[in-house]
């Protein structure tokens, strides 16, 4: 437990501009799965600890590699829940994210997010999901919020 909260820690507080240059390997399209589900939704046991686990592995990628890939997270997470091209109209998922996006929307192209729980369709402060932000013109990760 206590490495995983070192995970979230590393993760969330991750918020430098960029790691490194990446080269675009898959384009990306916007796609919600969760429009497809009931809710409330949240994720089996085994889900969470496979998520848990990635964030862990992808805390210890970021020591080691400074040029880590949306490529890379999807590996890792599995497929995302949700996909969002944040050129375009999007709806914010938090107020923790308002903040980054305010700082950075004219770096980022993508968001990648795994949901945990999610309590309706509309962003909702209870909800716990995983985002992984990609830079404009790259696969490259730009930085990870747990939320």
């Amino acid at each position: 437990m206590k490495k995983f909260l070192m995970a979230i820690l590393l993760l969330t507080t991750l918020s430098s501009p960029c790691f490194g240059q990446g080269d675009n390997q898959e384009p990306l399209s916007s796609t919600d799965n969760t429009k497809k589900w009931k809710y409330p939704y949240e994720v089996d046991a085994n889900r969470a600890n496979e998520l848990q686990r990635g964030m862990v592995r992808l805390a210890d990628l970021t020591r080691t590699n400074t040029m880590l890939s949306g490529t890379e997270a999807i590996n890792i997470f599995g497929a995302p829940d949700m996909i969002t091209d944040l050129e375009g109209a999007f709806a914010g998922l938090s107020a923790k994210e308002d903040g980054y996006l305010v700082g950075h929307k004219s770096e980022i192209k993508w968001r990648l997010v795994w949901f945990l729980k999610k309590n309706n369709k509309l962003p909702n402060a209870n909800d716990i999901w995983i985002g992984v932000y990609l830079k404009k013109n790259s696969d490259q990760i730009m930085n990870v919020i747990l939320d």
